[in-house]
């Protein structure tokens, strides 16, 4: 959805990048963060028979499951349900 007049896109992009790049990272960052938190919420609820690494693979899948084959994509989750700290 792109409802955003282009002048006002236009104009809040100036005022980001007239920012100090150490605020623009730091927003970048709590914003990560808070994508991160309602993405881990919103599977939690969804599926709360999950476990931590279930959860983790469905995050993987809906941040980064476009940028890989289905196989490796296939791949990389089974590794994060398999993934035991030490």
């Amino acid at each position: 959805m792109k409802d955003t007049p282009e002048h006002i896109e236009r104009l809040r992009r100036e005022m980001f990048m007239a920012l100090p790049e150490e605020k623009r990272q730091q927003m970048w960052f709590e914003m990560w963060d808070v994508a991160r938190t309602l993405v881990i919420s919103s599977v939690k609820q969804a599926h709360p028979e999950y476990s931590k690494n279930e959860v983790l693979a469905e995050v993987f899948e809906r941040f980064h499951g476009k940028e890989f084959s289905s196989d490796k994509r296939e791949e990389i989750k089974e590794w994060i349900m398999n993934y035991k700290p030490r």
